[in-house]
């Protein structure tokens, strides 16, 4: 008996000191720190009181620190020339804006304002139509700028082939400005047909070799002050109004302006089809027009009404994609976390290499201004999407639990936001309507083949509207060969 009270007085008295003790628990790790401003020199450390320059040199640093790391961006905007890439060594990296100041990744680069000038060269100014557009008109040589690349415009379409590369455009004060055009607003119609060209559509076997544009004609006498212009190109929807394409054209001005195409329309060519062309110095002559002479870099520009051209920004799309993450189910990037964060001028992406979606005749491009393949546990959230010109993000192949979260996507030139699986993970696939497979032949195999497609990911909270700028098979949230 004395033993048991001898032994309850001793375990009374550890427990009395250990209740006294502060219970000690293992240190959490501490994410390193890196600021990045648009001040900052990538020969600093990237301290807050020596920031870097670049999210590369940012990434870097995190990498030799190894372990989690936060990159605090400091307000500003950032014209990025090279695309971001994240892959599995980057994994648990945190972008963001420094305490909610404003933070813009742009794609673009600036035109410089003040480099526009007055057009005085009478060779030039005699090419406008308009005589009352003439005294209106500014220039800036691009050459002096360092501005080495503009884009170019491309087929584009229903019919026509993949055309890498990126679209010219641009933008004032983040408004897209329109290529110069005739008309101005609205379309003229295709009075005579003198030869159809291919058909694409009607025969399958058909090479693209061996493609012939068509042969067309208007009656309108406006094409009789083009005979100097260099590239003359027509948009127009040829057969559908669900079917518009882009086409480079040469004008036989001796044949009762002939219009010949240098690409079949996809479904053929009737008379009364309306359409209208672009790419023309001669038509500059409405507020907001530009004109891009390729041979002597030098841009044309037409200004808003009260618009000071020293008080604008200018700039020019040079990226398709701004952020990758890129790994597999194998080696993922896991636990990146993208935050407060603006994206905006992409390239546009129509008729870059596309794939098609099953059991449809939808197609898309794989990529957007955030292009995610093999992510795991990955946020993008409170971020604001805009002046887009494709996507504005893509889940591509294998991505596990990744998310979007509170973001704001406006004025997307494709979908929203995407997500497409591989098609070779899918058992005995399929992709136009018209299209089946014997039952046979079908792999009643339970499940996928494999596990490359997006998996339990979520989309929540987030405010999508004006997408579809440049494409028209587009989705809020595009969903193919996920789960």
């Amino acid at each position: 008996m004395k033993k048991q009270i001898a032994l309850l007085t001793v375990l009374a008295l550890v427990f009395t000191i250990l209740a006294g003790m502060t219970p000690v628990y293992a240190a959490e790790e501490q994410p390193a720190m890196i600021y990045v401003a648009t001040d900052g020199s990538d020969s600093a450390d990237g301290s807050f009181e020596h920031p870097v320059a670049t999210f590369e040199k940012a990434r870097d640093i995190a990498r030799v620190a190894g372990g989690k790391a936060v990159v605090n961006i400091r307000g500003g905007i950032y014209e990025v020339n090279d695309t971001l890439t994240l892959t599995e060594q980057d994994s648990g990296l945190t972008f963001r804006s420094y305490m909610d100041e404003e933070v813009v990744i742009s794609g673009a680069s600036k035109v410089d304002a003040s480099a526009f000038k007055k057009v005085t060269d009478e060779a030039v100014l005699n090419r406008v139509v308009d005589k009352s557009a003439r005294d209106k008109i500014l220039s800036a040589d691009l050459k002096s700028l360092g501005i080495t690349e503009y884009g170019r415009i491309k087929n584009q379409g229903r019919g026509t082939m993949p055309d890498p590369g990126f679209s010219t455009a641009l933008y004032v004060d983040d408004q897209m400005q329109t290529l110069a055009r005739y008309p101005n607003e609205g379309y003229i119609n295709i009075d005579e047909v003198i030869e159809q060209g291919s058909v694409p559509r009607n025969d399958e076997n058909l090479k693209p070799e061996d493609f012939k544009g068509f042969k067309i004609r208007t009656n309108d006498k406006r094409l009789d002050n083009w005979k100097d212009a260099e590239e003359i190109w027509v948009f127009g929807y040829f057969m559908h109004d669900w079917a518009e394409a882009d086409f480079n054209v040469t004008i036989d001005f001796d044949d009762k302006n002939t219009i010949l195409s240098d690409w079949p329309s996809f479904y053929g060519v009737p008379k009364d089809r309306r359409m209208y062309f672009f790419n023309l110095l001669e038509e500059l002559d409405a507020p907001g027009e530009w004109y891009y002479d390729k041979k002597n870099r030098i841009l044309y520009y037409y200004p808003m009404p009260n618009e000071n051209i020293e008080e604008v920004v200018l700039e020019t799309p040079q990226l398709k994609h701004l952020v990758e993450l890129k790994g597999s189910k194998e080696r993922p990037v896991q636990n990146i976390t993208i935050r407060d964060i603006e994206f905006t001028q992409t390239t546009r992406t129509f008729m870059e290499h596309y794939e098609p979606l099953l059991r449809s005749d939808w197609a898309i491009y794989r990529g957007g201004s955030i292009l995610l393949e093999g992510s795991e546990n990955c946020r993008i959230q409170d971020c604001n999407f805009y002046n887009l010109g494709g996507n504005a993000i893509f889940f591509s192949k294998y991505n596990y639990q990744s998310s979007v979260i509170s973001c704001h996507l406006s004025q997307i030139g494709a979908s929203g936001i995407c997500f497409a699986g591989d098609p070779e993970a899918v058992r005995s696939p399929s992709f136009r309507y018209e299209e089946s497979i014997a039952i046979p032949q079908i792999d009643r195999t339970p499940g996928s083949k494999t596990d490359n497609y997006p998996i339990e990911c979520l989309v929540y909270d987030n405010l999508i509207h004006h997408i579809g700028l440049y494409e028209k098979q587009v989705a809020g949230v595009q969903l193919s060969m996920c789960s």
